[in-house]
């Protein structure tokens, strides 16, 4: 496992000097915790993991998509299975996985340690309305949550008719996956457009084993562009001398509409985030950003967007499942965009100051 992630996963050549020095002491601790015991529980070996995956977390949560699946975490990869591309796993999925994680559940419960939580709640989103404008609170783009919250949307917005402006406040939003936000959000309101583009991305890999059936897959397809890096392509990039590839769309990804006659939301939109905001929820904002549907309000979110769908790597001997991204993603003028998060257009603090903007904005 530990040479799996020094091989593949950028965050290695992004952590500080001290976090390295950390964990290199973790793998010694962990190395002889394991060799003072013929046999280890498999609960004991899934918290040493924890212990050493966590040292990578940045203040908010797990760096580059690194960390042990949870026991919830795999029954939904279970679920969407059908749309992760082959190249992301092998054989994650398997029944002695299942058995090992059941296993683990059973000794958290005797334990009473709580880390497992049901995502299918009734309250994922809340819609508020008064004088002004309506307020859309998301907690999760949880694929699971996407048609049931739909539903709430469009009898919402059906009923009421309204022309008022609206706040989607995906604050704390760490992510899901990106048909809930593109289902939900992009599709219902891009007419009168037929068709609709995002941006083109880029990123840098490493050499590692589990890098190559990425790669594979980037050059036999007409949509990237894989160059080998040297300092004439990547001039502004600072140590470079691990990652070996240079990975470009050479279009954006099409999102086609195909049913809808007007827009479910009729007026301006606010999107309100900040540091909390993660992964597909960034995805919802940098698609927003670059084709001007909405005004981008709070400040940086966090800087966790992945390039590709992160690998999921079964253990060989404890049928454990950890996930991490390869991607090391870049921005058109070669800037970093790990943790450095994406610029709203309008600076606030809190969504109090948002909606005070708005009535400026309302009585001008």
């Amino acid at each position: 496992m530990i040479e799996s992630i020094e091989e593949n996963f950028p965050g290695n050549y992004h952590i500080n000097i001290t976090k390295k020095n950390k964990l290199e002491r973790s793998r010694e601790e962990i190395t002889k915790k394991l060799l003072k015991k013929e046999n280890v529980d498999i609960y004991y070996f899934y918290k040493y993991v924890d212990d050493y995956l966590c040292i990578y977390n940045s203040s908010n949560g797990p760096l580059g998509h690194l960390y042990l699946l949870r026991t919830e975490d795999l029954q939904s990869l279970k679920d969407i299975r059908n749309i992760i591309p082959s190249y992301a796993w092998d054989d994650t999925i398997s029944k002695k996985t299942f058995d090992t994680y059941q296993y683990i559940s059973k000794r958290e419960k005797n334990l009473n340690i709580e880390y497992l939580k049901n995502k299918e709640v009734d309250n994922n989103i809340e819609i508020v309305e008064n004088n002004n404008h309506i307020i859309i609170t998301i907690k999760s783009f949880d694929h699971r949550l996407k048609n049931k919250d739909f539903k709430k949307l469009q009898k919402f917005f059906k009923e009421k008719n309204s022309n008022k402006d609206v706040i989607i406040d995906i604050s704390n939003c760490t992510g899901g996956s990106d048909y809930y936000w593109v289902d939900n959000f992009i599709i219902p309101n891009m007419y009168p457009k037929k068709e609709i583009f995002s941006s083109k991305k880029r990123a840098l890999f490493l050499d590692g084993n589990l890098v190559q059936p990425y790669l594979d897959f980037f050059k036999k397809s007409s949509d990237y562009k894989v160059k080998e890096i040297n300092e004439s392509n990547l001039k502004n990039i600072g140590n470079l001398k691990n990652f070996k590839y240079l990975v470009e769309m050479t279009k954006g990804d099409t999102i086609i509409n195909t049913k809808y006659k007007d827009k479910m939301l009729k007026s301006n939109i606010y999107v309100y985030y900040g540091y909390n905001t993660s992964s597909a929820a960034e995805d919802f904002i940098e698609f927003l950003k670059f084709n001007k549907m909405a005004k981008l309000c709070g400040t940086k979110s966090k800087g966790n967007s992945p390039f590709v769908q992160p690998v999921f790597l079964k253990l060989p001997n404890s049928n454990l499942v950890i996930r991490f991204q390869v991607d090391y993603r870049i921005n058109e003028n070669n800037e970093v965009m790990w943790e450095n998060g994406i610029e709203p257009d309008i600076y606030v603090n809190n969504i109090y100051e948002l909606e005070k903007f708005i009535e400026k904005e309302r009585n001008k």
